[in-house]
């Protein structure tokens, strides 16, 4: 249904406001939690490498492309990306069955467990967070982020103003 009326104007404080958020929440996402040294494995594991190892584990045989797409870098840079991830002993590459010039990547039982250990570090910190807020408050971050999500989407498709 079109919109009948002009959406609000919205202050430059707001959007200032807007972007500091995202920046600090971008921040803490990406930093690695506080664990002191360095795991037992040696590999201490970025965020990036986190966001591949979650989604090779999701969803086995992703292509150096669905990096460099999930990532939003180039392909050159994804390759590079899943070399060192190999040589950490994270991922594995193995040939398609079907087509040998495909070459698809395997999270290692390390990568997993890695993954694994990343993930749970990030419910203990939302779990964390949301147990301050009331219910009604957690809801209301829940369909914000939500909002913004879709904001977020729809720019990337090229469906933004």
């Amino acid at each position: 249904m079109p919109r009948t009326s002009k959406p609000p104007s919205i202050s430059p404080e707001t959007v200032a406001r807007v972007e500091k958020l995202v920046a600090a929440l971008t921040e803490q996402m990406t930093r690695p939690p506080r664990q002191g040294p360095r795991p037992p494995s040696g590999v201490a594991l970025s965020f990036a490498q986190y966001r591949v190892l979650a989604q090779a584990c999701a969803e086995e045989g992703m292509l150096v492309g669905d990096v460099s797409r999930l990532l939003g870098i180039a392909r050159s840079s994804a390759t590079e990306m899943v070399a060192r991830m190999e040589h950490e002993g994270l991922v594995t590459k193995s040939r398609d069955a079907r087509d040998a010039r495909i070459v698809r990547l395997l999270p290692t039982r390390l990568g997993r467990q890695l993954a694994s250990r990343r993930r749970g570090h990030h419910h203990e910190a939302f779990e964390g967070l949301l147990a301050q807020l009331s219910c009604e408050e957690a809801h209301q971050l829940v369909d914000a982020l939500e909002t913004l999500g879709r904001l977020l989407a729809k720019a990337r498709s090229g469906g933004a103003r």
